[in-house]
Formats: C-alpha cells, sequence, structure tokens
C-alpha cells in the first residue's frame, strides 16, 4: 500500500513538474509577506529563460511600484537593499541596470533569507523540478486562479487608499520624526560601503546604477537621517560613471498612511514619475537630476 501510494505520488509530482516546465505558466499569489520574498527571490533566480536585464532592489516602499515589465522588482518588504544584493549575486550574470532604492539601503541583510538560496544542491533541484517552489504551491495557484485579476494599467481611486484616521496617522507620523532625527553612522557607513562594492560590480560589467528615493511626508524631509543619507551617497557615488540619481519630487503633494509608505493611488502617481525621470536620464548621457 505505502509503496503504490509512493508510485502515484510521484507520477502526480513527475506530471506536475513537467506540465509547469512545458507551460511555463506563472502564479504571483503569495500566503504571507515573507513568502513574498522568497517567491520574488526564487524567480529571480531560477527562471532563467525570464532573467530581467533591469532589477530593482528596495524595500516595502518601493515594493508595490507600478513598474514596466523591462524592470524586475526585487524590492522585499521586511527586508532590505542588501538581502536583495545577496540574491542578484546568486547568479552568475549581473543586470545591465539597477534600480536602488536610497532610503534604508545602510540597513543589514538577513542571514535567515540568505541561507534560503545559499545551498547549491537546493537551487539545482528548484532550477529542474519549478514544482518544489513556493509561487507552486497548491494554496497559492489556488489564490491565483480565484483571485481578481487587477488592470495593472489604472491608476487606483483616491477615495479607497487606506489611510488611517488623522489621530492614528499623527501618531505613526510623530514615530517617524524621532527615528529620523538621530542616525546611526557605523550602520550608514557599514552600508555605504557593502553598497560601493556592489555599484562598482555593475559598472565594471558595463551596467548602469540609479539611486532613486521614494517620497516620504515633508516633515520627515529636512530632519537629519534624510539629509545625512543624500549627502553621503553623493559624496560617494556621484562621481561614478553610469551612477545616476532620481531625488523625490520636490514640493510634492503625495500622501503617505504612516509617514513613509505612499497610499495606493500616490504610489501610482510616483511610479508614472520614475518611469519618465529614469527614461529621461538614461536618454541623456552623464545627466543628474539636480
Amino acid at each position: 500500500m505505502i509503496r503504490k501510494s509512493l508510485l502515484v505520488f510521484i507520477v502526480i509530482f513527475a506530471a506536475f513538474n513537467i506540465y509547469l516546465t512545458v507551460s511555463k505558466k506563472q502564479f504571483n499569489e503569495y500566503q504571507y509577506q515573507y513568502q513574498l520574498n522568497v517567491i520574488r527571490a526564487q524567480k529571480y533566480i531560477y527562471d532563467a529563460e525570464r532573467k530581467p536585464s533591469a532589477v530593482m532592489l528596495g524595500t516595502s516602499l518601493s515594493a508595490l511600484m507600478h513598474l514596466p515589465d523591462s524592470i524586475y522588482n526585487l524590492s522585499l518588504p521586511g527586508l532590505n537593499v542588501a538581502d536583495g544584493i545577496e540574491v542578484v549575486r546568486t547568479i552568475h550574470t549581473l543586470p545591465k541596470t539597477v534600480f536602488i532604492e536610497s532610503n534604508y539601503f545602510f540597513r543589514d541583510g538577513s542571514e535567515s533569507f540568505k541561507d534560503i538560496f545559499s545551498n547549491r544542491i537546493n537551487n539545482q533541484l528548484k532550477i529542474w523540478l519549478p514544482g518544489m517552489r513556493d509561487q507552486n504551491q497548491p494554496p497559492n495557484i489556488l489564490l491565483s486562479v480565484l483571485k481578481p485579476q487587477k488592470n495593472k494599467e489604472e491608476r487606483p481611486a483616491p477615495e479607497n487608499d487606506a489611510v488611517p484616521s488623522p489621530a492614528l496617522f499623527a501618531n505613526l507620523l510623530t514615530r517617524q520624526e524621532s527615528i529620523y532625527k538621530t542616525v546611526d553612522t557605523l550602520l550608514v557607513n557599514r552600508g555605504l560601503d557593502r553598497l560601493t562594492e556592489f555599484v562598482k560590480d555593475i559598472t565594471a560589467s558595463g551596467g548602469k546604477v540609479c539611486i532613486f528615493e521614494v517620497p516620504v511626508s515633508a516633515s520627515l524631509v529636512p530632519l537629519p537621517l534624510t539629509t545625512v543619507i543624500r549627502e553621503k551617497l553623493r559624496v560617494r557615488f556621484q562621481h561614478l560613471e553610469n551612477v545616476y540619481f532620481l531625488n523625490a519630487p520636490k514640493d510634492h503633494k503625495y500622501q503617505t498612511v504612516d509617514g513613509i509608505h505612499l497610499s495606493h493611488s500616490s504610489l501610482w502617481d510616483y511610479s508614472m514619475y520614475f518611469r519618465e525621470e529614469t527614461a529621461r536620464l538614461f536618454s541623456a548621457k552623464n545627466e543628474l537630476v539636480p
């Protein structure tokens, strides 16, 4: 009985993997936030036929941006730019263009997340057996089939933004203001050195790097954390060829839900700004956004 059940499982599992390989079907839903990060990393590492020439590295601030298909979004909610760098380094081919969110670039990566992709045998198995990847778990397949598809090219209605009450928003903003008033210089410098090594690898291979800043609430802009990050990144990278800067637009009217995360409609508006300005940057050689 056990032998027969095992044989049936092997046949079904083999058929499932053959179907996924031949159909190249992609399932994008996930059950929880951390799994979203794993799925994004797995797709980047294991989908050999879909290796993007451009990739975005960031945090939850840029994780839901509306990007063109040519840019792979490797921004990881709850994780950091450092984790995205480790994912990119897992494969041998470096992307031609890298967009790096500057807001929290300095935070250290997660060792436990890195360990998921450090086993070569495990990586090889998931390359050949797509049924072992998180995106192809039965619950995720079911969610992908049942969940209604949204129009990715339609601006979300502002009235549908999940904006907290004024009192709650004030408390959230006050908390962010307290955080932005202090700077961990050692942490920022360590992150700067890590980023420098990665940026030099990208540009040495003939690639381009665009360091972009996601807009935050106006009261956070003049505070030490924002100003120190801007200054240190400029000093370190502005003299390098093929490194571009995209600051948040001045005097913007974007709405945040907690001081740092843009509402759905504002994120759409910033995404359109991002598309237009990065296209302009790369079409004008050696031109940087002031």
